[in-house]
């Protein structure tokens, strides 16, 4: 990061710094985590067929990443000293 952006990131405001946000969430995307589905797990909730191991073979086992874009009508509001980031809905991306 250079000098000069962390001189203005010191120099603004809360409000100034929400006000930056709600200009650019239309550019913004948020990784909010990522989940994955065992097997196992699915074995143990009765899905799927299971096979002379105890293994779960009709289902594989997989990961997916949850993210979200910002919220379209209040992106961001000031609460108390921080900034809340409103999300406009989370989905897997193999959903």
């Amino acid at each position: 990061m250079n000098k000069e952006t962390i001189e203005l990131a010191n120099s603004i405001s809360l409000n100034q710094m929400a006000d930056l946000i709600r200009i650019f969430s239309d550019r913004i995307g948020v990784f909010v985590g990522s989940a994955g589905v065992l097997k196992k797990h699915l074995k143990d909730r009765g899905i799927g067929g299971i096979d002379g191991e105890g293994v779960n073979r009709e289902v594989d086992d997989y990961e997916f990443l949850v993210d979200s874009e910002l919220n379209e009508d209040n992106p961001v509001v000031t609460n108390g000293a921080t900034i809340q980031i409103n999300l406009a809905f989370t989905s897997p991306d193999h959903a």
